[in-house]
């Protein structure tokens, strides 16, 4: 089954994102939801070698996606907004799927889990942030 991409990346910007390394990874449900796990962790795989070009690779071109300064929509706007993030080679940004829930007729879920943001200071110290 193919998992819309674009819901895989609105989970990903929604406010239930925890910041936590405490919360242990659930067992999916159903196959659905072990689907959604799946798709997510190949999304975090992707934009960690790729950067930019893959997180924008995931989205559809109506995809949209939710951050502080409200809803992003479209390719060209996504990009501008995530461009900075990974340019800038003192930024690790990593994300864990923790758990997938998913409607039982397995056309919409969802995945909830933990990001973490680290940059390395001008001494070469990781800094979480």
């Amino acid at each position: 089954m193919k998992i819309p991409s674009t819901l895989i990346i609105l989970a990903l910007a929604l406010p239930g994102c925890r910041q936590s390394e405490e919360s242990p990874p659930e067992t999916p449900v159903t196959v659905f939801e072990q689907e959604l796990i799946e798709a997510d962790r190949g999304f975090a795989t992707s934009t960690a070698d790729s950067g930019v070009d893959a997180w924008v690779a995931h989205f559809a071109p109506e995809g949209a996606m939710i951050s502080g300064q409200g809803e992003i929509t479209g390719e060209p706007y996504i990009r501008a907004a995530m461009e900075d993030l990974f340019a800038d080679s003192t930024v690790a940004f990593t994300w864990e799927p923790r758990r997938a829930r998913a409607a039982q007729s397995g056309e919409l879920g969802y995945t909830l889990g933990d990001y973490r943001i680290s940059r390395r200071d001008s001494t070469g110290t990781v800094v979480e942030t």
